[in-house]
């Protein structure tokens, strides 16, 4: 990811369809800052659920109002 042609950091999506159900996965590393992220900004459709590595037994709702908050730690 970069803003204004400085690195801030490596974001990773990918997308996957089964069963006309689409599921994404987003990776951050070495993030320089942190960073806030929203469904159209990797090609998803919002609404959308986030389940985090770091806590299994917490989701978020991920849309275009509802954003998603990278921290650089």
């Amino acid at each position: 990811t970069s803003n204004k042609g400085i690195t801030q950091g490596k974001l990773y999506s990918t997308k996957t369809i089964i069963k006309n159900q689409i599921f994404s996965i987003i990776f951050a590393s070495s993030m320089g800052r942190n960073y806030t992220l929203i469904p159209s900004m990797i090609g998803s459709l919002s609404p959308g659920l986030i389940w985090s590595f770091d806590n299994q037994y917490e989701l978020f709702t991920f849309y275009e109002n509802h954003s998603l908050f990278v921290l650089n730690e």
